[in-house]
């Protein structure tokens, strides 16, 4: 199943940019990012991330509408959660 990477709450653009990076490598469809985070096109993002986000599908997105849509991607992709 495609992997969808949601991130909340994330304040560090390196933090940011290497999740992006990582969910490259791991074959992920996009990333989400909340409105909470930092801005996924911050320049030490984009560093961090080494130009995946001009090549992905990096979303940025309120909470609440991520939360009304994940029960539909339910069977369409694989879902996990981390908490740290």
């Amino acid at each position: 199943l495609p992997i969808l990477v949601v991130a909340d709450g994330l304040q560090d653009p390196g933090n940011l940019g290497t999740l992006i990076r990582s969910a490259d490598w791991f074959g992920a469809r996009g990333v989400w990012v909340s409105e909470n985070s930092v801005d996924p096109w911050n320049p030490k993002t984009i560093q961090a991330a080494m130009g995946w986000l001009f090549d992905s599908r990096c979303i940025r997105l309120r909470w609440r509408n991520a939360c009304n849509a994940i029960p539909s991607f339910h069977g369409w992709c694989w879902m996990q959660g981390v908490s740290l």
